[in-house]
């Protein structure tokens, strides 16, 4: 059998078409998933690493994942100083952010929380 151009180009264009499949757009993030940098480092350096608190030049500092790892046991909220601190009573002397500040809402308090539960790792979403 002969091909000829026409046979070609229809060869080409059911290649083409069958090749050209279109998924549908996936997020790479997981939505059940806190993420650090995204989730956890900005309600952490607004609300306590300020530069009179745990900010830059401060003997604990929070600024960054080290650091705020200084307190927190993954996994483990019983243990994480971070977490106990945050859920004191307003009134306790010890209680952060300390009387006077904005404190955390309920929902960055379920985000630290879910993040300390899933790890505490230092991850990051990427859109």
């Amino acid at each position: 059998m002969k091909l000829t151009k026409s046979h070609i180009l229809f060869l080409f264009l059911a290649l083409a078409i069958t090749a050209c499949k279109h998924e549908p757009e996936t997020s790479p993030c997981d939505k059940d998933t806190v993420y650090f940098k995204n989730d956890i480092l900005p309600v952490i350096v607004s609300r306590c690493g300020m530069s009179d608190c745990h900010g830059e030049g401060s003997d604990k500092q929070l600024t960054n994942y080290n650091e705020i790892m200084d307190y927190v046991e993954p996994g483990d909220l019983e243990h994480s100083d971070l977490w106990e601190r945050i859920n004191l009573p307003a009134d306790s002397i010890e209680v952060m952010p300390p009387e006077g500040n904005v404190p955390l809402s309920q929902d960055d308090k379920n985000k630290i929380q879910k993040w300390i539960m899933q790890g505490a790792k230092e991850n990051e979403c990427i859109e």
